[in-house]
């Protein structure tokens, strides 16, 4: 089980057909995995509170990066048709923003992008660019 939590700029209670009920008084529910995924993702109402269990152990460090464990990630191709797809996670999607591959598709991923982790991202590389 993941347990996520109710965004505090999102709605005062969610309830869905699967059973989820959360309201601001209690806004943690533990659910299946794939069911977290759905409600981080596509609903844009919750956060995973701890680290989201699909990016554990799949973060590159320094070290993959210096002998080349990163080498597609600094060739990423962005299409806006895909950015959700090629990312696991709205944390992927930061941190690909944060590294700096997608600088000239600011703008278009702030369009698309529902995650306010992701449009923080966006406003803090704008700002670190103009720097």
């Amino acid at each position: 089980m993941v347990r996520v939590r109710l965004r505090e700029d999102g709605p005062r209670q969610y309830r869905n057909r699967s059973g989820v009920s959360v309201d601001e008084d209690a806004p943690e529910v533990d659910v299946d995995p794939d069911q977290a995924a759905y409600l981080v993702e596509e609903t844009g109402y919750f956060e995973f509170v701890e680290t989201d269990p699909r990016l554990e152990g799949s973060t590159v460090t320094s070290e993959t990066a210096d002998d080349g464990g990163a080498g597609d990630d600094q060739q990423y191709q962005f299409d806006p048709d895909t950015w959700f797809d090629d990312h696991d996670g709205y944390t992927a999607r930061e941190e690909r923003v944060l590294s700096g591959d997608v600088d000239d598709h600011l703008e278009t991923i702030a369009e698309i992008e529902r995650s306010d982790n992701v449009l923080e991202a966006i406003d803090a590389r704008r700002a670190a660019l103009e720097e």
